[in-house]
């Protein structure tokens, strides 16, 4: 049995076939059933209400999502209706300490005129030296070890390194003012919050002792650590407690699909093998966009979806953690299909209002795997998902599980 996910658990998923445009409602509203069917251009809305009933929440060219729709006609079609249930959510056990390093107090050239994240370290590729001095990675010394042994500084000093491709952080609301990645987003037109039904993805007032508190803003920050010429996408599908629905979360891949993500982070999660959300998923497949999802922290052989669908389809990668000794960490969840596994455990990243903080769980090894897809995609000539190269290149980590790699930066970009 699956377990029910707590606030502190991460997933999310989607899939699709063409093009698609999410027409968000005037209120927020959570309907209680979803049904997935196949569309062609000819097929109208009415056309679907007659036959099926309820509202059509979303659609792209080849399938359509419907709320309320009746069960009878469904059976002879092979058709499911599944619950909009409120479960999705970050990973379960997902934690940080304190933000309890003021900006720009640790690290003063990050708020100075300098602004190193968003200008120099931006132009990574053509001013090398401002993130590193030898081995000591200078923005983030305690992650300095983990990036090394893992080839970061390689990869970000490659002529290779090009371009400035989309990470869609989709999760809770994020601290889109933060020091360090207000110059790293995309145009605020491109944002939404499918929570709230707003444009505003952005940090709410809410109790720091909330395990989802700035896990966005983590996020966004380990991705752009190792990727720093990638620009941010927040998409929020989540509330400040953590929690969000199944078809906020589909509704928003569909739309970082459509407004110019190349890669997705989904550090989040549910229990559910959702239709609609392998739907959501095959469309970013079609659609050339990577997908990056978090293992889940139950230290079992049960992941979470839609890391459980990836493992298993080659749509994207499923993201495991490790230790520092490159050991699988206790809590992390794993499973005997294609697993990534990347550094988990007390990571550096950002916290809200321009603080830092130590993040732990396989959310944090997630971007890490979305970064190293970033990077691919901004090589010369580069279209096509990368996802392969990330399995081809990863180092073996345990001989017992040869479908098990660990992320390995080092020719990454050769």
């Amino acid at each position: 049995m699956r377990r029910s996910l707590t606030c502190a658990t991460l997933t999310i998923s989607l899939l699709s076939a063409c093009s698609m445009t999410v027409t968000p409602t005037a209120t927020v509203a959570h309907p209680d059933t979803l049904l997935t069917v196949p569309v062609t251009a000819g097929t109208s809305d009415a056309t679907l209400a007659q036959q099926y009933g309820g509202t059509v929440e979303y659609r792209t060219a080849t399938f359509a999502v419907l709320s309320g729709a009746h069960a009878t006609p469904l059976a002879a079609a092979s058709r499911r209706v599944e619950k909009n249930e409120q479960s999705v959510a970050i990973p379960q056990g997902a934690t940080h300490s304190s933000g309890d390093k003021i900006w720009a107090t640790g690290i003063t050239t990050w708020a100075s005129g300098d602004k190193i994240w968003a200008t120099s370290l931006y132009n990574f590729g053509q001013q090398t030296g401002n993130g590193w001095n030898g081995p000591l990675f200078t923005l983030f010394p305690q992650n300095s070890q983990e990036f090394v042994n893992l080839g970061v500084p390689q990869a970000q000093l490659s002529p290779n390194y090009q371009g400035s491709p989309v990470i869609a952080v989709i999760d809770g609301p994020m601290d889109t003012a933060h020091p360090a990645l207000a110059d790293s987003m995309v145009n605020p037109a491109d944002w939404f919050d499918f929570a709230s039904n707003d444009a505003q993805p952005t940090t709410e007032p809410v109790t720091e002792s909330s395990g989802a508190y700035g896990h966005a803003t983590g996020v966004a920050g380990v991705a752009l650590q190792i990727a720093p010429k990638s620009r941010i996408m927040p998409v929020q599908v989540l509330a400040p407690d953590g929690t969000g629905y199944l078809l906020d979360l589909v509704k928003g891949i569909l739309w970082a699909v459509d407004h110019g993500a190349d890669v997705i982070n989904l550090s989040v999660g549910t229990d559910l093998d959702s239709p609609s959300l392998r739907a959501a998923l095959e469309y970013a497949q079609r659609k050339g966009v990577d997908v990056a999802a978090a293992a889940g922290n139950s230290g079992s052989e049960d992941l979470d979806y839609p890391a459980a669908y990836l493992s298993t389809t080659g749509a994207g990668v499923a993201v495991a953690s490790v230790n520092a000794q490159s050991q699988p960490s206790a809590f992390t969840s794993t499973s005997d299909t294609d697993l990534l596994f990347a550094p988990g455990e007390s990571i550096r990243s950002l916290y809200p209002d321009g603080r830092e903080a130590s993040w732990t769980g396989t959310s944090f090894s997630t971007p890490m795997a979305a970064a190293a897809l970033a990077m691919l995609r901004g090589q010369p000539g580069t279209q096509a998902a990368r996802v392969n190269d990330l399995f081809t290149l990863g180092q073996t980590l345990d001989s017992a599980h040869p479908t098990w790699k660990k992320l390995n930066l080092f020719h990454l970009l050769d």
